[in-house]
């Protein structure tokens, strides 16, 4: 062999020995995984999903689907990723980035409560769920009633049912702004709540931005002192699915015997001709001490065989005064003075 080919032989195994070695080198180096969190991403646009949600531009392996801004309820794909204000041509998408996890606290505007007079319901809830709103009653599925100007006190079967859900709206007919759709940014059901017997069916619906009033910027005024009277109004909607009272004579304990036992149950029968059209979550009024009707319960089942279960104030008053207090609520917003 002559003195040439020795050195490009050399020269050969040399070069193959320094990539194995870097290859070598690189297998050993660990794979930086990808950032899966926006917030901490080199994107600095910020942008607009069509829901609203404040992002940024980001490249679409960093944006993902597992962002949620509903407890208990997914945002579709189609809703966190989108490339209207971002470059589609470096695969940018508009990553949302806030996630809820408390709620904001009440904003106090004003003192006070509502009282009624006669069986209408002025700070009655429709609430909505599904990720589009429709036209029709479609996604209409509980009923509430407003507590100062952002929290809706309702069921906890509705706190249910409106589980993995896209979207969740609340609309106030009493308000300034009758059909627009607020919407809600957090949810707290009862912690004791038995689904079998209904007990302490409660819930709170928090909305995201505070609601104003046609006159009194006031929410319901709440009976937490005593029991569900003998006769009261409950609400709930008529075909055009807009809120109807019915009068029902009340009976302390559940509907059936076998319905279970719990404390803070009641049972209504409309009185007289009256049709049953009440709706769960919604408000039950009674007289208090005086001639005005203040919220004492709310409906638990919509009727079956002329029988509506109701549920208590009076036995969760202590939950509900404490979580309306975290939200800056004092009793001067929902007690009767």
């Amino acid at each position: 062999m002559t003195r040439e080919k020795i050195k490009m032989a050399c020269n050969l195994s040399a070069i193959i020995l320094t990539i194995a070695l870097l290859q070598a080198v690189t297998s050993m180096t660990p794979k930086k995984r990808p950032n899966l969190n926006p917030t901490k991403a080199d994107g600095s646009k910020q942008c607009e999903t069509k829901k609203g949600a404040k992002g940024l531009c980001v490249h679409e392996t960093l944006c993902t689907e597992d962002h949620r801004l509903l407890e208990g309820g997914n945002i579709p794909d189609s809703a966190v990723r989108q490339t209207p204000s971002c470059n589609a041509k470096q695969n940018e998408w508009c990553c949302v980035l806030q996630k809820v996890v408390t709620p904001k606290p009440v904003v106090k505007t004003n003192s006070g409560c509502k009282a009624i007079k006669e069986d209408f319901c002025p700070w009655c809830v429709s609430l909505f769920r599904n990720q589009e709103l429709e036209s029709d009653s479609s996604s209409l599925f509980c009923a509430g009633v407003m507590i100062g100007t952002k929290v809706v006190l309702t069921a906890a079967t509705c706190y249910v049912a409106s589980s993995n859900q896209t979207g969740l709206w609340a609309r106030i007919p009493g308000s300034s702004e009758p059909e627009t759709y607020h919407t809600i940014r957090y949810r707290i059901a009862h912690p004791s709540y038995v689904s079998g017997s209904r007990e302490n069916d409660f819930a709170l619906f928090i909305l995201e931005n505070e609601l104003t009033w046609n006159v009194d910027n006031y929410g319901a005024c709440l009976g937490l002192g005593g029991p569900i009277k003998d006769a009261c109004f409950a609400f709930g909607y008529d075909y055009q699915d807009k809120f109807v009272s019915t009068l029902v004579s009340v009976a302390q304990g559940p509907c059936k015997n076998n319905a279970g036992e719990a404390k803070d149950v009641s049972c209504g029968t409309p009185i007289g001709d009256e049709v049953c059209a009440v709706a769960l979550g919604a408000p039950v009024v009674c007289r208090g001490d005086t001639d005005d009707l203040l919220v004492y319960g709310i409906v638990r089942s919509p009727c079956r065989e002329s029988k509506a279960l109701l549920g208590q104030l009076e036995f969760s008053s202590s939950w509900i005064q404490a979580e309306l207090s975290k939200l800056n609520l004092s009793e001067s917003n929902y007690m009767f003075k």
